[in-house]
């Protein structure tokens, strides 16, 4: 038997169907009166334990870890809806033994996702990485932003992934997902109106849209344009980034095109000043969600 602590605000339902509870928790206080001890399938609402203020009961291991993974997946898709700014910290840009540095001025700069991706690392590297990242990148309820490992999934539990992100040619959203975790986001990237809704299709939690224009980030892509951005905007539902040459020049543009989203890598990592970059981003699509109403 192991103890649930709810950490919310997360809902569930609880109880049989003649006296269900809806539940909001968070943080709840502790409870004196609550001995735990409520069997599985009985009324956990009680005069004796007041779950509703208690926030805990006993409850078989398995069942725990259900309900912890469900309500880590709540957070990760929520964090994930409010998400605006994506950075990819690229070793092809940035040097292993500035990785950890860099990885702390996007902190410093309130980026919403941060994506690791070293495309010509060994595994053990990656998870070497991937850790020392983890231990830095505060996590979601401290205010942090969403850590994604590209191409890995396999690697995600070991790395305290949130999110792995797959290309085109790289595994299925479904095999990812079976890899990484059933908690762990999934995203993919798309390059065309056909395969962005193929993937809103697969079950991938956000999209990436691009490259809209030629970056050496994606050398073997034709950019795609930005008339995509606003194709892609009318016929998928899930969070979508534009990516693909996005930078200070060309910000204007792609939001202009409808983007509400972007990811930014070469010109936000060789910025001199990655935090005030990540400012200026963020009040750049701020102000333009409020100029669009």
């Amino acid at each position: 038997m192991a103890r649930l602590d709810m950490g919310g605000p997360v809902r569930f339902t609880w109880g049989p169907p003649k006296r269900s509870h809806g539940v909001v928790v968070s943080s709840p206080p502790s409870h004196g009166g609550c001995t735990g001890s409520n069997p599985v399938g009985t009324t956990l609402c009680s005069e004796k334990c007041a779950f509703c203020a208690s926030g805990h009961v006993t409850m078989p291991s398995d069942f725990v870890s259900g309900l912890s993974a469900a309500g880590l997946l709540v957070r990760r898709r929520a964090a994930l809806a409010q998400a605006r700014l994506y950075a990819i910290l690229d070793t092809g840009y940035v040097a292993a033994d500035r990785v950890l540095a860099t990885a702390q001025e996007l902190v410093r700069g309130g980026v919403d996702v941060v994506q690791f991706r070293a495309k010509k690392w060994p595994q053990s590297e990656i998870v070497n990485f991937g850790r020392e990242l983890r231990t830095l990148i505060p996590p979601l309820d401290r205010g942090g932003p969403l850590f994604v490992l590209n191409d890995h999934p396999g690697l995600a539990e070991e790395t305290g992934a949130d999110c792995v992100h797959v290309g085109q040619d790289d595994l299925s959203v479904a095999t990812a997902r079976a890899q990484a975790g059933a908690d762990v986001l999934v995203g993919k990237s798309t390059h065309s109106l056909a395969q962005a809704v193929a993937a809103e299709r697969e079950g991938a939690d956000y999209i990436g849209v691009g490259p809209l224009f030629a970056t050496a980030t994606k050398p073997d892509y034709a950019p795609v344009g930005l008339a995509l951005v606003g194709e892609v905007a009318s016929q998928v539902k899930v969070p979508q980034f534009a990516i693909g040459g996005v930078n200070r020049a060309t910000l204007p543009a792609v939001i202009a095109a409808g983007a509400r989203r972007v990811v930014i890598v070469s010109d936000l990592l060789q910025s001199d000043d990655i935090p005030g970059y990540c400012a200026w981003v963020r009040a750049t699509l701020h102000d333009s969600r409020r100029a669009s109403g």
